[in-house]
């Protein structure tokens, strides 16, 4: 093949493989501290029991509300995911630093610092629960979902499903 030959564009589409019978994935819970900061000393727990994300900063809308006037309103967002807790940046005005890194969106397994403004959190994996096995049905009425994240169990406070 010279080098002014074109190689052909390959427009077959992605193949994508089935999934397994039933996907396990862990599920964790976590603890936040404030370990510097005004807020130094605050705790909150995060587990996937949670329908939606957990926001961080000093707007009242925020389930993790800080004094620290370097921390945006609506700062970050938390949520747990099936292989950490997910990280993400809201485009705050001082960014948000894990273990002195910038990050925009990032995976979280314990044991990192969180540096937002003048505030230092501290996430610590506190448990790991069995594997739960999630559903192989792709839709449930009108919402269609292949993702595991989509497919796994929810369970409500009381402990039902």
């Amino acid at each position: 093949m010279s080098s002014n030959s074109k190689r052909p564009i390959d427009d077959a589409p992605t193949r994508t493989r089935p999934l397994a019978a039933s996907v396990a994935t862990l599920s964790g819970a976590f603890a936040l501290t404030v370990s510097d900061g005004p807020d130094k000393g605050k705790t909150f727990a995060l587990d996937g029991s949670r329908a939606s994300r957990v926001l961080v900063g000093k707007s009242p809308a925020c389930e993790l509300r800080l004094a620290d006037p370097h921390v945006s309103r609506r700062h970050l967002a938390l949520d747990v995911v099936t292989s950490g807790l997910r990280i993400t940046d809201l485009n705050s005005a001082n960014g948000t630093f894990v273990n002195g890194i910038r990050v925009h969106d990032a995976t979280l397994h314990g044991g990192e610092l969180i540096r937002l403004g003048d505030s230092t959190l501290s996430v610590v994996l506190v448990h790991t629960s069995e594997p739960a096995i999630v559903s192989t049905a792709m839709r449930f009425g009108r919402v269609i979902g292949q993702s595991a994240e989509m497919r796994r169990p929810r369970v409500r406070p009381g402990g039902y499903p």
